[in-house]
């Protein structure tokens, strides 16, 4: 309800304003757990009847962009390092553009490339 409220607003406030809602979602133990991959599933399918994207990491964005899991207690600084280094432009495209889930990977610009021109 609240999403569909924010579409809303912005669609409103200028004529040309268009939206898209992406969902972003760590897999974590999408491969040894039942519970994980049922939730994925289900995000998948309601993604898919409201229209929306839904984008993963496998298992997490830290795993994704840094190669290693992150204790919860350093993700804030991991994070601000990484963009502080501009390390985003280090990341491979091969990761980031995979269209199953896979280890260290995500579908994040398979996603992005649909509404988005990339500079290469």
């Amino acid at each position: 309800r609240e999403i569909k409220c924010l579409v809303s607003e912005y669609s409103a406030a200028a004529k040309d304003n268009r939206s898209q809602v992406i969902y972003c979602f760590d897999c974590d133990d999408y491969d040894i757990d039942p519970e994980d991959r049922a939730f994925l599933s289900e995000a998948e399918q309601y993604c898919k009847r409201i229209g929306a994207d839904l984008v993963w990491f496998c298992r997490d964005i830290e795993q994704v962009y840094l190669g290693e899991q992150v204790h919860t207690s350093q993700k804030k600084h991991k994070a601000a390092s990484f963009r502080s280094r501009k390390s985003i432009q280090n990341s491979e495209a091969e990761k980031l553009s995979f269209g199953k889930y896979h280890a260290s990977s995500s579908n994040i610009l398979s996603v992005l490339d649909k509404y988005l021109e990339r500079s290469r």
